[in-house]
């Protein structure tokens, strides 16, 4: 799969996604084959495109979250919500979308949002998901001498001084 299309023109890659229908990593198959597509059906993979959690998806259409989700694990409205994320989100992170980018983003969400995903990934999956769109959060470390003795005023001196002149006598 080429993934970058050599711009002749600018003299720079630009990156080009490809929406092929294939199945993405760790996905059910659906128990169900959906024959024909319906209004609610594209109202469904827009809120899923849109960031919506399944069980969000069903309380708005009034579906069962079975039935959203048998539906969503169609290979075309998997196509559909992949192409719906790369036109809404393109131009805004087009240098960080690259081959599977979408479909990484499709099997975090579907971890997260699955029930049967043990808590632990799942909370994993939601960090990384967070940490991707919106970077890490800054670490503070604070440290304090307390576990240490503290050496009286005058042997703290001479150490420091034996230290320095150590130091010193390198660098000469």
């Amino acid at each position: 799969m080429n993934i970058l299309n050599l711009d002749l023109g600018t003299r720079r890659e630009t990156p080009v996604i490809e929406l092929e229908p294939r199945p993405f990593h760790g996905v059910k198959e659906p128990r169900v084959e959906v024959q024909t597509e319906k209004a609610i059906h594209r109202t469904m993979i827009l809120l899923e495109a849109s960031g919506f959690t399944r069980r969000e998806i069903a309380q708005e259409t009034g579906y069962s979250e079975g039935q959203v989700s048998t539906l969503l694990r169609q290979d075309w409205a998997r196509s559909e919500v992949a192409r719906l994320v790369h036109e809404k989100h393109n131009k805004d992170v087009s240098g960080m979308i690259l081959a599977g980018a979408i479909e990484s983003i499709q099997v975090m969400r579907d971890l997260i949002n699955d029930p049967m995903t043990p808590a632990a990934v799942r909370q994993k999956s939601a960090s990384d998901f967070m940490d991707r769109a919106w970077g890490k959060a800054v670490q503070t470390v604070h440290h304090r001498k307390d576990s240490v003795a503290p050496l009286e005023a005058r042997e703290e001196m001479l150490s420091l001084e034996k230290e320095l002149q150590q130091l010193t006598q390198t660098r000469q």
